[in-house]
């Protein structure tokens, strides 16, 4: 079990990682954004990484990214001094922003992620550039007083063709972050894997795991950025422990922080080991990150009952085991939980 950092994260060389699948994050009007960001906050994680961001928020959080200082980051366009979305498909004006995405960003700033870091467009199956469940951008928030994007180290899409790509549904996005204590450093890779459980489906998940471990090999091998730490998180869409022993099992580096499989869907009755962390010990070793005990999943129905009560205080709560209503709870909070895991950063390794 972990120790919720309430106080200020900056103090500790040990601090904990949230990744969270929120379905259709800036589709649905009715989602609890003040009571999501409130949530990760109190688990006292220092990053956040979001996968299902289906629609940007507005101009004013596009021109705080800080990917636009990146070196060599020819994916935005810029008309004079305004950064710009990309174009519609098919269309002359930029994706249009989300309000209900632009709700999120500022929940999630509010309650101290002041800094985050969002794909320069969004990747997807069929086609992307929609504002729809079909595609979906990849974002990190984090503590600036805590941690920093390291433009130094590999960063983007692993692939550039982001749709109707031959070896991803939706091309995976590193995250470079650096402590700005101690100097630890590491790329967060975000997945969402091919759902669904055919035997095409788990063929394709095993062609996207293995793609993103010889895409880390690789990185690990290059001399310029001389990068190590590699953690692959996220909606895996593995469906059993079945699968994911025989996945770990062809892995020639990877091991699970989530080797039990534990259940990270809300659906009580139907548990998916869906949420993983992937990491290579060689190099991210048990003093950086623990491989023992170290993959807690935050239950979203025990932690939102109270906050459901003081909304709609008549209303019977969704999340309520013997009375689960998964579209209302879905579209109110997600269909995952966020799952939570420790990192001792106590120096730059490299």
């Amino acid at each position: 079990m972990f120790t919720s950092l309430i106080l200020s994260i900056s103090a500790w060389a040990a601090t904990s990682i949230c990744s969270f699948n929120i379905q259709f994050l800036g589709l649905y009007k009715n989602r609890d954004n003040d009571g999501l960001a409130e949530l990760l906050r109190a688990q006292g994680c220092s990053i956040v990484v979001v996968q299902e961001l289906v629609a940007p928020p507005s101009d004013e959080f596009l021109a705080l990214n800080p990917l636009f200082s990146f070196p060599e980051n020819p994916a935005f366009s810029t008309d004079g001094l305004r950064f710009s979305y990309p174009l519609r498909e098919g269309k002359n004006t930029p994706i249009r922003e989300s309000l209900s995405s632009t709700a999120f960003f500022s929940a999630m700033r509010n309650v101290g992620f002041g800094g985050f870091m969002l794909s320069e467009e969004d990747t997807g199956p069929k086609k992307n550039r929609n504002n729809g469940s079909a595609s979906e951008w990849w974002v990190s928030f984090f503590d600036p007083e805590v941690v920093e994007p390291a433009e130094d180290l590999p960063h983007g899409f692993l692939e550039e063709k982001l749709v109707s790509n031959s070896h991803f549904d939706r091309v995976p996005y590193a995250f470079p972050f650096r402590f700005r204590k101690t100097g630890f450093d590491f790329v967060a890779i975000s997945v969402h894997m091919r759902p669904n459980n055919s035997v095409a489906d788990r063929e394709k998940r095993q062609i996207e795991f293995f793609e993103i471990e010889n895409w880390v090999r690789n990185m690990s091998q290059d001399r310029v950025s001389r990068e190590r730490d590699y953690l692959v998180m996220g909606d895996t869409n593995i469906q059993s422990k079945s699968e994911l022993d025989a996945i770990m099992r062809d892995s020639q580096a990877f091991i699970s922080l989530n080797s039990q499989a534990k259940s990270t869907n809300t659906a009580v009755a139907s548990p998916k080991p869906y949420d993983q962390v992937f990491l290579n010990p060689k190099f991210t070793t048990d003093q950086e990150v623990s491989s023992v005990d170290n993959f807690e999943v935050i239950s979203l129905s025990d932690q939102m009952a109270n906050r459901w009560k003081k909304r709609y205080p008549e209303a019977q709560y969704p999340g309520d085991a013997k009375h689960y209503q998964h579209d209302r709870f879905r579209t109110e909070y997600s269909d995952h939980n966020p799952i939570r895991f420790s990192v001792h950063a106590e120096s730059d390794d490299d």
